[in-house]
């Protein structure tokens, strides 16, 4: 995992803190299969490492409820069924493009039941769903099967936000073999090396130039990376960006202070992660526990016990 795919879970634990709101968190081990072309056992390794810094994260375990698509097929894959009958296949295809496989197809079915989950868990109530605007389209399908009103739920909101920005520059931080980003498990001197080389720079060719006109801190990667997320001070954040205009701050010392932040930032969640006993243990908190998956069931239409019934 890079810092892109960290944030999102570092800023629902922070609505978590300020709100004491209910967290649910899915796992999408399935359609991580059926997209990449990737083993089974690799898929596997993938998701233990990354429920390992998503526990790493430190959110409330009372409060939070993590999902893992294959693990929880008990309760995610009947939710996922009923669904599926109110999604079309054109809605499919006008919405993502032709699947690739029919696994992708039925995916958008799982994705609304990752989204009505906490109220049929938990009854009917409002749901704020934090995603990356790529991922808004599974949102827009699920609020078009909640607005049926076949289910006792409301259409799920969506908090859409930017992505982190790639190294590089403008676009989304790459997880791709070839592009440079930020992985959670670099250290202090592999991140100021990739700030270094890579972070796209907001400032003049020249100290001199840089000295007299400034730079432009809504371009530059290191200023958006503090920004963004990893200076919490806000005045602090309004004063890198002063200093960075009028030239008294230059661009190699703005990489200086976001590689140190970041650093700092990695250090404290993979000291967390080192703390952790093992995964089985870690994890159990956070499941469900039979009633929620029961609840979640006769929420959507099944009996208890469907098989033992007479």
């Amino acid at each position: 995992m890079h810092i892109g795919h960290i944030f999102p879970f570092y800023f629902a634990k922070y609505l978590q803190e300020q709100t004491g709101t209910r967290v649910y968190i899915p796992f999408s081990d399935d359609e991580k299969y059926v997209l990449k072309d990737k083993s089974l056992d690799e898929i596997s390794d993938y998701t233990r490492q990354n429920l390992r810094d998503l526990l790493a994260v430190g959110f409330d375990p009372d409060r939070t409820r993590i999902i893992v698509d294959t693990a929880d097929a008990d309760v995610v894959y009947p939710l996922a069924t009923t669904f599926a009958k109110e999604v079309t296949q054109s809605t499919v295809d006008a919405t993502y493009g032709e699947p690739e496989n029919i696994g992708l197809s039925f995916y958008p079915a799982v994705q609304a039941a990752h989204l009505l989950l906490p109220q049929l868990v938990e009854g009917r109530h409002p749901t704020l769903v934090p995603i990356a605007v790529d991922q808004d389209p599974h949102v827009r399908v699920c609020r078009d099967i909640a607005a049926k009103q076949r289910y006792d739920v409301s259409k799920p909101g969506a908090l859409l936000s930017k992505f982190l920005p790639s190294l590089e520059g403008p676009g989304k931080m790459s997880s791709s073999d070839d592009a440079p980003s930020i992985l959670l498990s670099d250290d202090r001197e592999s991140v100021t090396d990739k700030i270094r080389t890579y972070a796209y720079s907001g400032g003049q060719t020249s100290i001199e130039g840089h000295r007299a006109k400034g730079g432009n801190p809504e371009v530059d990667v290191s200023y958006l990376l503090l920004y963004y997320f990893f200076e919490e001070s806000d005045e602090r954040v309004e004063q890198l960006a002063e200093e960075y205009r009028e030239g008294s701050l230059l661009s190699g010392e703005l990489k200086e202070v976001a590689a140190e932040r970041i650093a700092d930032f990695l250090e404290s969640h993979q000291a967390r992660r080192s703390a952790l006993g093992s995964l089985e243990e870690e994890l159990s908190p956070y499941q469900l526990t039979e009633a929620e998956r029961q609840a979640a069931r006769r929420r959507a239409g099944y009996p208890d016990n469907a098989l033992s019934q007479q």
